[in-house]
């Protein structure tokens, strides 16, 4: 009902969020997509790699295994019971992920272009994503010791930027990591400058 949803609307916002309304259709559809799929993915990787290491230890490679198996094996009464509500809708999600995969294991000799259309399309989700505009991605070089990841913040919001999100991916051997920030693109260079300024690497 309309006042109910008003009052709703308005504690959300006053949380500090920002409350949008779609269909239930809509949410179901789109909740598979961005939500529901990538934690049955993170699973079917997790058991791909433990089949392929035969119980041996991971080797000492980039962080890619690691950040795209995050959330795999969350809470698995709660999330069994998610896919199980929306299973029409994450169903007709896999079928389209399973017709993507056989395309692309055709094509394993040419995929240059699908590459760098996953970089694009990334992009663009992520700047619709942003409420606030655009937003530019800055990977910094940090090494594992204590407050770097504190300094690195307020060195920024010292400045008057603002970090609209931020990720720590750690090396393999926790010597360093990688903190990812993504600031306005109207303040990136200035952001650049700065962390150069702080003797880091970006990469």
């Amino acid at each position: 009902p309309g006042d109910k949803y008003e009052r709703l609307h308005r504690l959300i916002s006053a949380l500090g969020a920002v409350p949008t309304a779609i269909g239930h259709e809509e949410h179901d559809r789109v909740m598979a997509a961005v939500s529901h799929l990538p934690h049955l993915l993170a699973n079917v990787l997790v058991a791909q790699a433990h089949a392929a290491l035969g119980g041996d230890a991971m080797p000492a490679t980039g962080g890619s295994f690691r950040d795209a198996t995050r959330v795999a094996g969350a809470n698995p009464p709660l999330w069994a019971e998610i896919y199980s509500d929306n299973a029409e809708a994450l169903g007709a999600q896999l079928d389209q992920v399973l017709a993507t995969l056989q395309d692309v294991r055709t094509r394993l000799g040419d995929l240059g272009v699908w590459q760098q259309r996953a970089a694009e399309q990334r992009r663009a989700l992520l700047a619709a994503d942003s409420h606030g505009g655009p937003l530019a991605e800055l990977r910094v070089l940090v090494p594992n010791r204590p407050g770097v990841v504190a300094d690195l913040a307020l060195t920024l919001g010292r400045a008057g930027i603002n970090i609209s999100d931020m990720s720590l991916s750690p090396a393999f051997d926790k010597r360093n990591g990688t903190v990812t920030l993504w600031v306005a693109v109207g303040e990136a260079e200035r952001a650049r400058a700065l962390v150069a300024g702080k003797g880091l690497a970006l990469t």
